[in-house]
């Protein structure tokens, strides 16, 4: 992920998951735990 965010702002998300072969949703799934702990799953 920290790939990603150095390039997103010049690039836009959507447009390197597309060259990394992973799905926007990944990414801000990811952000928004990052952010957001308790949203996490038990199991995390």
């Amino acid at each position: 992920m920290p790939l990603l965010d150095t390039l997103r702002d010049e690039y836009g998300v959507g447009p390197v998951c597309h060259e990394l072969n992973i799905a926007p949703s990944t990414y801000y799934r990811h952000q928004d735990h990052h952010q957001h702990p308790d949203k996490r799953s038990q199991r995390d």
